[in-house]
This record gives structure tokens, sequence and C-alpha cells, in this order.
């Protein structure tokens, strides 16, 4: 299958889980636990599907990232 996925989420366990479930399907996917690397990543490349953890750790939570993300025109 083809289809860009990037999966920003502050657990490493659940990250892994996320990766394997959709490789099981065929697709790969991007994964982060910071949401700055979320917001470069989405910047540089695009994605058919962005999924983010509302509670990211450190400075940029999972709500910011997505009002970054519409700020500038990530769809």
């Amino acid at each position: 299958m083809e289809g860009r996925i990037l999966v920003a989420h502050r657990n490493e366990l659940i990250l892994d889980v996320i990766q394997e479930m959709l490789q099981n399907v065929g697709y790969a996917a991007t994964l982060t636990s910071d949401g700055h690397q979320a917001l470069a990543k989405a910047m540089s490349k695009h994605y058919h599907l962005i999924i983010v953890d509302r509670n990211l750790a450190g400075k940029m939570d999972g709500i910011r990232l997505v009002k970054r993300l519409r700020k500038y025109g990530v769809k």
C-alpha cells in the first residue's frame, strides 16, 4: 500500500505497537515522540495521515502541534 503516515506519541511502546499494526497491513510509518520533530517532519514531507497524541511530552504538546500544523497549512 502507498501513503505516508506520521505518528507522534509520547510512549515508545505505543509507537512500536502502532508501527507493527501498520506494517501488518502494508504501511510504513514515520514515528516520533517529540512535537518539534513531528512539526519538522510534517513541514518537510507530505503525509497522507498524521496521528498525534494529545499529551505529547515536552514543550509542544499535541494540541499545540496541531495548531502549528494548521497555521502552516499542513493538511
